[in-house]
C-alpha cells in the first residue's frame, strides 16, 4: 500500500512510512496556513513500570505560525544591571512578584540571582557547601505547600557524568540588594536508567522543568536529531539516587531543546531551541506524555545570542528569554507580552 503523503505550506510532500498516524490538534483560528505537523511515529514501547505509554513524535516546521493568544511579536527589552555572563536557565519567583530567579552555566560563581522585568539585579544567592558541575535549568515547584526553587546540575557535554544532581532551596521573599551565602541546600542524586543492552545511559540535558498536576519532573536530552524525554516523579531520596524513567523522544531535525518551563498552574508548555520556542496547552489534565504528541504553536521569538533561558510568568500573562553575552552586544532580558 502506498504511504500517505501530507503537503505543508511550503507545498512540499512529507511522505510517511507506514504504520504512522497523522495527528492535528486546532489550536488556533487563522487565515494563515498551519506552519507545523506533528507526526506520532510509535506509541506501542511501555515505560518502566509500564503506566504510561512510550511516544515518539517528530515535528516538522516551516514559515510563520501564530496561536490564539495574541502575542506580542516584538519584545520589550531590558538590559540586564549588572550584567551577569552565560544565563542558562530562568523561572518565576512566587514570594517576590514580577521578579525572576537566573542562574549561569558552569565555569561561573554559582549562585541564583533575582531580576526584575526592568533587567535589575534585585538579590545574590550564593550557593556553598557543595560541588557544582554543570547548572542548566531552573524550575518554580510548590510541593507539599512549600515553594521551592529547583536547580538543574544536569549539564554534560561529554557525557561522562554518573549520575547528574538537582538541588533545591526554598523561594522565599527578598529583601533588595540582598547578598546572601546559602548552605545546607538539598541535593538529589539522579541517575538515567539503562538501555537495552544494561548499559546505564549518559545523556546531556540542558532543559528540565516541574509538572505541578501531576508532580512529576521533566529532561529533555540536548541532541542535535532526537530529544530524549525522561520523568521523575516525587518523592524525591536525599539518601541515594533517584531514578529517571523514559517516556518517549522528540525528533527536532537540527534543533537542540536548550530550555524547558511548564506554567504554575500546569497549563502552558514551552521547549525552547536555539532557533524557535515550541508551545502547549493543555486543554484537560492530561499527562506531558499525551500533551507532546499534540500538534504544537511556534510563539513569537527573535533568535539570540546562544539562548538558552525561557519560561512564563507566574499570571501567565508574558514570558522571556535570556540571551548570552557576546562581544558586540549586553545581554538582554526578552520580554513577550499580550497585546
Amino acid at each position: 500500500m502506498r504511504s500517505p503523503v501530507f503537503k505543508n505550506p511550503d507545498n512540499e510532500n512529507l511522505e510517511l512510512l507506514e504504520p504512522m498516524n497523522y495527528f492535528k490538534r486546532n489550536l488556533i483560528k487563522s487565515s494563515i496556513l498551519p506552519a507545523l505537523v506533528i507526526l506520532l511515529l510509535s506509541c506501542s514501547r511501555e515505560g518502566e513500570n509500564g503506566s504510561k505509554p512510550f511516544f515518539s513524535v517528530r515535528i516538522v516546521h516551516s514559515g510563520i505560525y501564530c496561536d490564539s493568544f495574541n502575542w506580542n511579536p516584538i519584545p520589550t527589552e531590558s538590559i540586564m544591571v549588572p550584567e551577569p555572563d552565560e544565563i542558562s536557565g530562568i523561572a518565576p519567583s512566587l514570594a517576590n512578584d514580577g521578579q525572576y530567579w537566573l542562574h549561569e552555566d558552569k565555569g561561573n560563581i554559582p549562585r541564583l540571582m533575582l531580576y526584575d522585568t526592568l533587567g535589575v539585579c534585585k538579590a545574590n544567592y550564593f550557593l556553598q557547601g557543595f560541588e557544582i558541575t554543570d547548572l542548566e535549568d531552573v524550575s518554580l515547584a510548590v510541593i507539599e505547600e512549600d515553594t521551592l526553587i529547583f536547580l538543574g546540575d544536569v549539564g554534560d557535554n561529554n557525557k561522562s557524568r554518573e549520575y547528574v544532581k538537582i538541588i533545591s532551596l526554598s523561594d522565599k521573599k527578598t529583601q533588595s540588594n540582598a547578598s546572601v551565602t546559602v548552605s545546607g541546600i538539598n541535593n538529589y542524586m539522579i541517575k538515567y536508567p539503562a538501555d537495552d543492552a544494561g548499559i546505564p545511559i549518559k545523556e546531556d540535558c540542558e532543559a528540565f522543568c516541574f509538572d505541578p498536576l501531576f508532580s512529576d519532573f521533566y529532561f529533555f536530552s540536548k541532541n542535535s536529531f532526537k530529544t530524549q524525554v525522561y520523568r521523575l516523579s516525587l518523592p524525591l531520596t536525599a539518601n541515594g539516587f533517584n531514578m529517571l524513567q523514559s517516556v518517549g523522544e522528540i525528533a527536532l531535525p537540527n534543533q537542540m531543546v536548550t530550555a524547558a518551563n511548564i506554567s504554575f498552574d500546569g497549563k502552558f508548555l514551552m521547549l525552547k531551541t536555539y532557533e524557535n520556542i515550541y508551545f502547549w496547552e493543555r486543554s484537560d489534565k492530561e499527562p506531558i506524555e499525551t500533551l507532546l504528541t499534540l500538534e504544537p504553536v511556534r510563539l513569537p521569538y527573535i533568535k539570540e545570542n546562544h539562548g538558552e533561558a525561557a519560561c512564563f510568568s507566574v499570571q501567565k500573562n508574558l514570558y522571556l528569554t535570556v540571551s548570552e553575552k557576546t562581544d558586540e552586544s549586553a545581554i538582554k532580558m526578552n520580554i513577550y507580552h499580550r497585546k
